[in-house]
C-alpha cells in the first residue's frame, strides 16, 4: 500500500491592481513605521513599530500588528529595523495584516503618494478610555477632540458612518456631528443634561 504526500496549501491571493483609495477603504489602519521587535508564538509573529506618521484609524506611537507566523499561511516577513507603511485589520481587538493585504517596505515616494499624515502623540488603547484633561465644546480644536471622537465611535455613538468624524477619519474639531454624538452618549448613559457639551460630568463618567 502506498500513501500520497501531505500537501502543503501555499498562500493565493487575489491578483489585481488596487486604487490607493481601495487600499485606504478596505484598512482599519494605516500608518508607516520601523519595526523595532518581533515576538513570536506558535502560530503567529507580532511586530512592534515605532509609528512616525500615520492616514487612517486609532494608531498608537508604538504599534503592535499581528501575522501569521509563515509565508505559506500569508504571514508578512517583517524585519527588524525595516520601516514599513503597514495596512491593517482588526481582529478580536487587534491589529492584523499578511501577504495578501497591502503592507509594503516604505520610501519617500509611496509615503508621500498617500497624501497629509497625523502624527501619533500618545499611546492609544481604542477600547479603552482616554483620560481626558479639560472640557470640550462646540468650536474647540486639538488633539483631545480627536481622541474624543475615536472613544465615541467605539463606545455606542458614532459621530458619522462616513466621512469625517467616522471610524479612521476622526478629526480635531468638535463640530455639529461630534456634539451629537456626545448627547446621544450622554442619553444612554444617563448623565444630565445631555446637551453634547463634553463637561466635568461626562469627563468624570469617561476617565473613571
Amino acid at each position: 500500500m502506498s500513501y500520497a504526500p501531505a500537501t502543503m496549501h501555499a498562500c493565493s491571493c487575489v491578483a489585481r491592481e488596487y486604487s490607493q483609495q481601495e487600499k485606504m477603504d478596505g484598512s482599519t489602519a494605516v500608518f508607516v513605521g520601523t519595526v523595532t521587535t518581533i515576538t513570536q508564538t506558535e502560530l503567529n509573529n507580532t511586530a512592534t513599530f515605532d509609528v512616525s506618521a500615520y492616514w487612517k484609524g486609532a494608531v498608537s506611537k508604538t504599534q503592535a500588528v499581528t501575522t501569521a507566523k509563515d509565508s505559506a499561511a500569508c504571514g508578512y516577513g517583517f524585519v527588524v529595523g525595516t520601516k514599513y507603511i503597514v495596512y491593517a485589520n482588526s481582529s478580536e481587538g487587534k491589529l492584523t495584516t499578511g501577504l495578501c493585504g497591502f503592507t509594503v517596505a516604505a520610501n519617500d515616494t509611496l509615503i508621500a503618494n498617500l497624501g497629509p499624515a497625523m502624527t501619533p502623540v500618545f499611546n492609544v488603547d481604542p477600547t479603552a478610555p482616554e483620560k481626558f484633561s479639560r472640557s470640550l465644546g462646540y468650536g474647540m480644536s486639538g488633539e483631545d477632540v480627536r481622541s474624543l471622537q475615536q472613544y465615541l465611535n467605539t463606545h455606542g455613538a458614532m459621530v458619522a458612518q462616513v466621512g469625517a468624524g467616522s471610524p479612521g477619519y476622526e478629526t480635531t474639531y468638535f463640530g455639529p456631528a461630534t456634539r451629537a454624538a456626545v448627547a446621544r452618549f450622554q442619553a444612554a448613559n444617563g448623565i444630565t443634561p445631555a446637551a453634547g457639551f463634553f463637561g466635568p460630568i461626562t469627563r468624570a463618567f469617561v476617565n473613571k
